[in-house]
């Protein structure tokens, strides 16, 4: 199929959200940019409270984008949110070459995006299928080109399922493409979420990255593009309690010598959350106020923390004595900050 495909409006207001599915066999190649939203040249539209979806399911996709949100041209358009989600649930082949956007693309002097939010989920979940083969980089706020501009105020990237279903070596970002790296002023989320498995891609403007469920992620390239970040682990509903949900390389993540614990509590049980690097040594810091390990405190909900260290693994709630262990008996999440 050539040329450009819309789920939205040509330069008028939508009558509510927009959604496009594509469904295809990998015999089936796609050459022109897809865009869930709506194509604006001229004037300034209005879809204010309504959102834009664009779903890839299999096919082979040679043009440059993959995008949730609006394609502006030499206009301006305001929207709520959009999302992209890239699967193969139809047990097919699916091969991207361009980029994959999970807002819109702003082209040309005087174009402009302005929305809420923008996600993107790559679901490589089906077992059966064959591989997602995601060729060109990620940027979940969106592009812009040649004095366009985009604006977003949230933002995320979720991989869930299979790393042996994925092949991903490039850059996934947070922010803006045509913005400079670590300008993006709105706040994004990197989760992976039941996401096993070997993960090979670069990551980049991301305030928080998230493990949920039963992931149990492996990065083993040197990421050169990370800056400061949040890590939070939700262990509800975990089942898992033997594998790391995040295992690092010897060379790819610089810490400093300061857990801090930033949101409050995590379910009762026993769960490795890190593993992969030596966190002897390390401090922590509960409600702005710092501990030593080895000792017990208190956070200001009354709940009791208890911190150990040796070797390389983070575990909560377990005793051990060649992990790292901090206990406390209720809620759900445990957020660590982890300087570069």
């Amino acid at each position: 199929m050539r040329g450009n495909l819309f789920g939205g409006a040509e330069n008028a207001a939508l009558a509510g959200d927009a959604a496009l599915t594509i469904e295809s066999a990998f015999g089936n190649k796609f050459t022109g940019f897809v865009f869930g939203g709506s194509h604006v040249t001229t004037g300034s539209v209005d879809d204010s409270g309504w959102s834009s979806s664009l779903t890839i399911d299999g096919g082979a996709y040679s043009g440059g984008y993959l995008a949730g949100g609006a394609y502006a041209q030499g206009g301006s358009i305001v929207m709520d949110s959009s999302s992209l989600t890239v699967t193969n649930s139809a047990d097919t082949k699916l091969l991207a070459n361009g980029r994959l956007v999970g807002g819109g693309v702003a082209q040309g002097a005087g174009a402009s995006i302005t929305q809420q939010s923008a996600s993107i989920t790559i679901d490589s979940s089906n077992a059966d299928a064959e591989m997602l083969y995601l060729r060109g980089d990620i940027y979940a706020g969106g592009i812009q080109l040649s004095g366009g501009s985009v604006s977003v105020n949230e933002t995320s990237v979720t991989f869930t399922g299979l790393g042996e279903k994925l092949s991903f070596t490039s850059r996934v970002s947070g922010g803006v493409y045509g913005q400079a790296v670590g300008t993006f002023a709105g706040e994004s989320t990197l989760v992976f979420d039941d996401f096993t498995g070997e993960f090979q891609g670069l990551i980049q403007d991301f305030d928080t990255m998230k493990f949920t469920g039963d992931s149990v992620v492996t990065f083993s390239r040197k990421q050169t593009l990370t800056s400061e970040m949040d890590l939070k682990f939700s262990i509800e509903g975990r089942t898992n309690t033997t594998d790391a949900m995040f295992t690092v390389n010897q060379y790819g993540w610089v810490y400093g010598d300061t857990i801090t614990i930033t949101t409050g509590d995590f379910t009762t049980g026993s769960y490795v959350l890190a593993d992969g690097y030596d966190f002897s040594g390390l401090n922590f810091v509960i409600d702005g106020a710092a501990y030593t390990l080895g000792t017990a405190c208190t956070d200001a909900a009354g709940n009791t923390y208890t911190v150990t260290a040796a070797d390389n693994k983070l575990l909560p709630d377990y005793i051990n004595p060649t992990m790292i262990t901090i206990d406390d008996a209720t809620g759900s999440w445990i957020s660590l900050v982890v300087p570069r």
